[in-house]
Parts: structure tokens; C-alpha cells; sequence
């Protein structure tokens, strides 16, 4: 398995907000997975959940897809991951 790091270097000015600060551990703690809906995306983001659960005591995951592949996550479906996660990955993979 290959993993790439998430991090990256982020130009001040593209920025709306401030990025959320990194969490210092994902045990005990709900994260949310957003599955954007792209070819091979679930396939990839169930394995990483399965992951997340298997090596990470006391973590929940919880899954959602996106409704339509070509428009943003509704306002709700964003809303009820940011009230029920400390985290969450939205995910794409081709």
C-alpha cells in the first residue's frame, strides 16, 4: 500500500478561513468520511476507514456519499458531519 502525506503548503491568500488545527490523536474521536462519488473512491475510503477502526482505539467512522458527483456536498449533509466528527475526509479517488 502506498500512502501519501496529506499535508501541503497552502498560499495565504486562497484561504478563506483558517485551516482547523490537527488533531493530536484520532483516539477516541468520530471521523467523518465523505465519499465524493469519483470511480474506485469507495473502494479506497472503505479500506481507509477500515484502517482508521482496526489501528486506532475507540475511534468511530462514519460514511456518507456525496448525492451528486458534480456539485458540492449539500449545506446538510456538511452540516451533520461537522455536528457528529471532530474530523472529516472528503475523499476522491481515480
Amino acid at each position: 500500500m502506498i500512502v501519501l502525506s496529506p499535508q501541503t503548503i497552502v498560499r495565504e491568500e486562497r484561504l478563506k478561513g483558517q485551516l482547523a488545527p490537527r488533531l493530536p490523536t484520532l483516539e477516541g474521536f468520530t471521523v467523518g468520511i465523505i465519499d465524493d462519488g469519483f470511480a474506485g473512491c469507495e473502494e479506497y475510503l472503505r479500506g481507509l476507514q477500515s484502517c482508521i477502526e482496526a489501528r486506532v482505539p475507540g475511534a468511530q467512522v462514519l460514511y456518507w456519499y456525496k448525492p451528486v458527483l458534480s456539485r458540492p456536498s449539500p449545506p446538510s449533509l456538511i452540516e451533520e458531519a461537522r455536528s457528529r466528527c471532530q474530523a472529516v475526509i472528503v475523499g476522491v479517488a481515480a
